[in-house]
Order: structure tokens, then C-alpha cells, then sequence
């Protein structure tokens, strides 16, 4: 059998190249424009061109642009992070609402939704997060979590965009995955009361198990995806049309991210679950370009907040003076970022003092620090006060003796003999560092050295210590 070749333009099965001999075919649009072309071809006006795809867990998707045609950028500004790094809910990120359904967190599984299982007509469990999100146009925003569902009938369960109100059953605007029964789910996006509802998924198979969900408003269409985190497959892609007669995508000017939990009118047999292990708010396509210290901020991470619970780090309790430190080289005199603080007058020596120390459960970037210092209780007996000050960086303990601390000096203060109760120190200490980093779960320390002074039990000096700085 043979093949024959013809080689010049026309109706050629293959062409073979007059230079290197070699048979080849090419690719040409519906104009009949060859697609392949060399650099600083002229394109004509008619030219056609091939649509670019990727590879994602373990599927072919084209290649995303804006309506311009500028290729999608895989950069985002992160807008919340949620990582579940202690055992009660962040009360900075979420405002919690429950009624006889509970919530719960530990750092191994998660958040909770109606932890103790409640079946009562009414029970429910909200988390809103405190932030709104802006979604801007040219800017999708996408909210992603990893999360166990666990629906019954005569409960439902919803998570992702909106405004959701106890166990109201309305969500005025959102897009957000709503299960209502023992094994399905399904996209939903609500606009000022009124719902579009995507296709019904089976969730029979995949009760109790990790799903990567993902929600990303965009201008004109919400995009609904779950993934086994298990195999690392899909199991549903949809996307919900936002209708034509909207004037805007949302109804408010911003969305909170939220889960729910809550029984219908008829008490469910079996309670129904929600977990969130983590979550994240993007706004995709586009970056701020925040300096590190305001993205920390944007996410409650900024250093007068504890990152894993959303409290105060600070020894400044409501109307009330804090008790007076044990001055201790390998003990800390109060285990916060900073804040208020008194110690009885010590004799003068060249120990050192922890007077605070903190233990970060992520990296902490310290920037700065200022101090302010004041006499209390007796006037300043025999010799002067002089407190020089630093902080010690990225400890292996408290121990200042042991913990190897990368020492950095901040300033000094002193009072002199006589100064009354009530007398400030003669300077007060404002000192930027170059940023210094502690990582997670070792020790920041303020250290505090008494050089000149006099023991004096009835003497109290008093201050407030202010660490500047941030989470990572």
C-alpha cells in the first residue's frame, strides 16, 4: 500500500517543507487563516485563535481573561482567613447567634454547628463574620472552605455568602450552599428576597467527608464547585445565572461570610451537622498591595489581638489596675503582648526582668515598641530609679538565662530621689525597630533592668508597655 504525498498549497493531505524535508500539517481557522504564525506576521483582520486550556485537579479548564481580554491574574487580596488555631470561636472574625443548638471549635476539626446535636423545633447556630465584603465589578470575590456536611430532613444547613437572621428562613442576598434533607445540596443565590436555584447534588456518598466547597461571584454568573478532598475529584461544577432584571449583582453594598445551621417546623429525627475546619474570603484579579502590617489588620491579626481567639493581648482590664508583677529573671511578671503593669521599687542590680512575655501561636513581626512609666503610692526614696528596657526576640523560653533571646535595647528612664506619687519618668520611650521576627511558640519578651534604685515595698512603679506589630 503506499500514501501519496502532494506537496504545494490547495487541497494537500500533507505538505512536506522544502527546508528540512519533514512532512507537516497546519492549523488553520474558519477563515482559512493559518493559526501558527511567526513573530511579526501581519494578522488580518479575520484571524481566528485557538482558546488556551489548564489542567486542575484532574480536569481541563480554559484559561480565564477579563472582558478586555487581559489574562485572569492567580493573585488575590485576602480579605479573611479562618484556621480554627484555638478551642473557642474567634470573637474578632464571627458574631456568633444560638438558640438550644450550640457552637463549638478545637483546633483539630474545626468549627461546629449545633455541637450538641439539638433536634427541638427552632434550635439554631449562626456564625456571620463581622467583616462585609465588597464585590466589585472586574473583581470576583470567592469564598472557600473545607467542610463536613451532615444534613437531615427537617433541618437545614447553609454556608458561604449572605445575610442570614437566626432561623429565618429568607436570606435576603448571598450565594450560598443550602442542604435541606438527608443527602442533598444545592448553589443558591438570592437577591433581595428572591432565589435562583441551581441542580439538586447527591451528597449520600460524601456524609461526613472533608469537601473543599468554593463560591466565586463574578459579574454576570456565580460559579458553584465541590471537591473530594479524598480523591481529589469533582464531584459537582454549576454555575447560577444572576438574572438579567438585576440592576446589580448584589442588592447591599456588602456580604457577610456565614454558615448556619437550623430545624424547620417539624423536629428532625436525626440532628443535623455542620463542621468548618477553614475558610477564606479572596477578591480575586486584583491586589491592594496592603503593606503586610494592614493585611494583617484586614484579618484580625494585628498584634492587641490574640489571632486565635480574637481577644484582647493586653493586662488592661475595665477599670481595674493590674496586680503587681513578681520581678523574675526566668519567669514572666505577665504573660501578654504588653499593657498596663506595676512592681514594687527593687534594689539596684544588673539582673534582668521578663517583665512581659508572649508565646504567639502564628509569627509575630515586632516593629516597635513605646513605653510610659509613672511613681505611685510612696515618693522615690534614697538613690534615683533608673529602668533601662528591651525586648528579647524569638526565645526558646521565657527563661531569660536560657532562652538564647536575640536582645534588642529600646531606652532608658529614671526618677529622681524625691519624686513625688504621681511623677512620670523623664522621657518616655518611643522606639521603632526594624521588623523582628518570633515565630510560633516561642517567646517575645520585654525585659526590664533596674540598675539604680532602692528597695522599697511601699513604692509601686507603674506603666504601660505597647509592642507594635503583627501576625503572619
Amino acid at each position: 500500500m503506499s500514501i501519496l504525498l502532494k506537496s504545494g498549497a490547495g487541497s494537500d493531505l500533507m505538505t512536506v517543507d522544502p527546508a528540512s524535508k519533514a512532512g507537516r500539517s497546519s492549523l488553520y481557522d474558519a477563515a482559512g487563516n493559518p493559526i501558527a504564525r511567526t513573530e511579526g506576521t501581519v494578522v488580518g483582520a479575520t484571524q481566528g485563535y485557538l482558546v488556551n486550556g489548564v489542567e486542575n485537579d484532574g480536569i481541563v479548564l480554559p484559561m480565564r481573561a477579563d472582558r478586555y481580554g487581559s489574562i485572569g491574574i492567580s493573585s488575590g487580596q485576602t480579605l479573611l482567613y479562618e484556621p480554627s488555631l484555638a478551642g473557642t470561636v474567634n470573637a474578632a472574625r464571627w458574631v456568633q447567634v444560638a438558640s438550644l443548638a450550640n457552637i463549638t471549635q478545637s483546633i483539630a476539626s474545626g468549627i461546629l454547628l449545633n455541637a450538641n446535636a439539638n433536634v427541638a423545633i427552632g434550635a439554631h447556630a449562626l456564625i456571620t463574620s463581622g467583616k462585609l465584603f465588597p464585590r466589585q465589578t472586574r473583581s470576583p470575590l470567592e469564598f472557600r472552605a473545607r467542610a463536613q456536611w451532615d444534613p437531615k430532613t427537617n433541618a437545614v444547613l447553609e454556608m458561604g455568602f449572605g445575610n442570614p437572621v437566626t432561623n429565618t428562613v429568607a436570606v435576603n442576598t448571598g450565594a450560598f450552599f443550602r442542604s435541606t434533607g438527608p443527602s442533598n445540596i444545592r448553589p443558591v443565590v438570592s437577591w433581595n428576597g428572591s432565589e435562583v436555584m441551581g441542580d439538586v447534588i447527591d451528597l449520600t456518598a460524601f456524609v461526613g467527608v472533608n469537601l473543599l466547597c468554593t463560591i466565586i461571584m463574578d459579574d454576570n454568573e456565580v460559579a458553584f464547585r465541590l471537591l473530594d478532598t479524598g480523591t481529589n475529584t469533582i464531584i459537582d461544577r454549576q454555575k447560577v445565572d444572576i438574572p438579567s432584571s438585576n440592576a446589580k449583582v448584589s442588592s447591599i453594598g456588602g456580604m457577610n461570610a456565614f454558615a448556619r445551621h437550623y430545624n424547620s417546623g417539624t423536629s428532625p429525627a436525626t440532628a443535623a451537622q455542620l463542621r468548618i475546619g477553614e475558610c477564606s474570603v479572596t477578591a480575586l484579579d486584583q491586589s491592594m498591595a496592603l503593606e503586610p502590617a494592614l493585611t494583617a489588620a484586614f484579618n484580625f491579626d494585628s498584634g492587641d489581638i490574640l489571632p486565635a481567639t480574637g481577644l484582647t493581648n493586653t493586662t488592661f482590664g475595665n477599670s481595674a489596675a493590674p496586680a503587681n508583677a513578681a520581678l523574675s529573671n526566668t519567669v514572666a511578671g505577665y504573660s501578654t503582648l504588653g499593657g498596663l503593669f506595676g512592681f514594687a521599687a527593687p534594689a539596684g542590680a544588673a539582673t534582668d526582668f521578663a517583665l512581659f512575655n508572649y508565646v504567639p501561636t502564628k509569627d509575630f513581626i515586632c516593629t516597635g515598641i513605646h513605653i510610659s512609666a509613672w511613681n505611685t503610692v510612696a515618693a522615690v526614696a534614697t538613690t534615683p530609679t533608673l529602668l533601662v528596657w528591651g525586648i528579647g526576640h524569638d526565645g526558646a523560653t521565657v527563661n531569660l538565662s536560657t532562652g538564647a533571646h536575640r536582645r534588642v535595647g529600646v531606652g532608658a528612664q529614671s526618677f529622681p530621689i524625691g519624686a513625688a506619687v504621681g511623677a512620670t519618668a523623664d522621657r518616655e520611650i518611643d522606639c521603632p525597630i526594624e521588623p523582628s521576627i518570633t515565630r510560633a511558640g516561642r517567646s517575645l519578651t520585654v525585659i526590664l533592668r533596674v540598675p539604680v534604685g532602692t528597695a522599697t515595698a511601699t513604692e509601686v512603679i507603674a506603666g504601660l508597655v505597647n509592642v507594635r506589630g503583627y501576625h503572619l
